[in-house]
């Protein structure tokens, strides 16, 4: 009995489903397209950025960056606000027409948007911008090599090289009024022994181009030299033709060389001397004339002058 009545249930539900089908599916429809209309003339906000562009004459450039970022807000109809994404900003455009070097205000707007519906309204936070125009400048300036670090003990960075020695720069007029050279980015030479070439980039400005972004550094490394003075040098007359004296009689010579040669070398390893040929009789004064051991180089003698005294 129970389960007549089930059946009888089930067989009146569908009977009255199945009644005027096709008006109640119309009337679905007819819903959610009013509902979709409700919805998408609700009148929305959202947070958005805005990529500016800011373009100038051929031969002129902008003083710092020429995309700005800028935060903004949208409020229009959700359908069309539905279109916007967050993850990609609006695009403006700024042109600057006028050919010389100035600094203007400008007010960034709803008209420098790309195809910009008017349906929307665009609030823009910190709208006002300076923009600085300047010309473009060429020059010539030289390289400078950056070392970083110190070689190993007893060895010296004996001389640099760089090729090429001079590059060409083209950038702001003004930030290139204010640059002499162009500064390689840092070459390490820590514990280093033996000659090295490398090719190394630029840590210049940001703001100017170079007419190449590497260049070649060439480090020619030797053994550390150091200065070591030898004392009682003897002075040895040469063309005397006459009865001569000299005060004082030795000289002391500082000389400059790595230790491996100078650990050799004596006072018997110079030589002093001075010409008297021609000297007519009385006082005189003459700078001492010094030969040296090979790999050294001189560096003072003390004296440099002695006074010679020719006799009858």
């Amino acid at each position: 009995m129970v389960q007549e009545k089930i059946k009888s249930l089930l067989l009146l539900l569908i009977q009255s489903l199945a009644s005027n089908l096709v008006y109640k599916v119309l009337a679905v429809v007819v819903a959610v397209i009013f509902w979709y209309i409700v919805q998408g003339g609700e009148i929305i906000e959202i947070s958005q950025q805005v990529r500016v562009n800011i373009l100038v004459p051929d031969g002129y450039g902008v003083k710092g960056e020429t995309t700005l970022v800028k935060d903004a807000t949208v409020r229009g109809p959700r359908s069309l606000l539905a279109k916007l994404s967050k993850d990609t900003p609006l695009e403006a455009e700024i042109r600057i027409t006028d050919e010389r070097r100035d600094s203007y205000r400008l007010r960034l707007g709803k008209d420098h948007i790309r195809r910009w519906n008017d349906r929307a309204q665009l609030t823009i936070h910190e709208a006002y911008i300076r923009v600085e125009v300047d010309k473009l400048a060429v020059r010539e300036l030289p390289v400078e090599i950056l070392l970083q670090g110190v070689p190993a003990d007893g060895y010296i960075i004996e001389k640099t090289t760089v090729e090429p020695e001079l590059l060409t720069v083209i950038g702001l007029q003004s930030i290139l009024e204010k640059m002499h050279k162009v500064i390689t980015a840092p070459v390490d030479v820590d514990g280093l022994q033996n000659n090295r070439t490398i090719i190394v980039g630029l840590a210049g400005e940001d703001t100017v181009s170079y007419s190449k972004q590497q260049v070649k550094v060439s480090l020619q490394v030797g053994e550390k030299k150091i200065n070591q003075t030898f004392t009682n040098i003897p002075i040895d007359v040469v063309g005397k033709a006459k009865a001569t004296s000299i005060d004082p009689e030795t000289i002391a010579i500082t000389v400059q060389g790595v230790p491996a040669v100078l650990n050799f070398i004596d006072n018997r390893s110079f030589q002093a001397f001075i010409d008297v040929s021609g000297l007519t009789l009385g006082r005189h004064e003459r700078k001492v004339a010094v030969k040296i051991p090979e790999g050294t180089t001189i560096i003072e003698t003390v004296p440099e002058n002695v006074f010679v005294d020719v006799a009858p």
